[in-house]
């Protein structure tokens, strides 16, 4: 009996990590294997906040704000069962302040 070996995502990352808000393109990089070396077809989905998004490629651009949680998930499928689903994640972060000197009034 010959069985089928399920696919797997042997890595994900999101990209880039803890941008500052504003707008930018994210990557979601997988690396998949299939020990029986059947091709393999990776699907994504992504959410913001929790959020279902209607992009399925492997890359979410938008603009984004302070402290939204960008998820990446990956499934990857052999045509004939998919793996197990995989997920990487991103936050939009702020910058530390930075402290600049006192300024003085002119005249004083």
């Amino acid at each position: 009996m010959i069985t089928n070996t399920l696919p797997i995502i042997d890595t994900i990352e999101t990209s880039p990590q803890d941008v500052l808000p504003g707008e930018h393109s994210f990557t979601c990089n997988v690396e998949s294997s299939d020990g029986d070396g059947d091709d393999i077809l990776v699907s994504y989905e992504w959410t913001i906040d929790g959020n279902p998004q209607q992009e399925t490629s492997n890359t979410l651009s938008g603009n984004f704000d302070l402290g939204m949680l960008i998820v990446c998930s990956a499934t990857p499928s052999d045509g004939k069962e998919n793996g197990n689903m995989v997920s990487d994640d991103t936050t939009i972060v702020n910058t530390k302040p930075v402290e600049r000197p006192a300024q003085r009034g002119l005249g004083t």
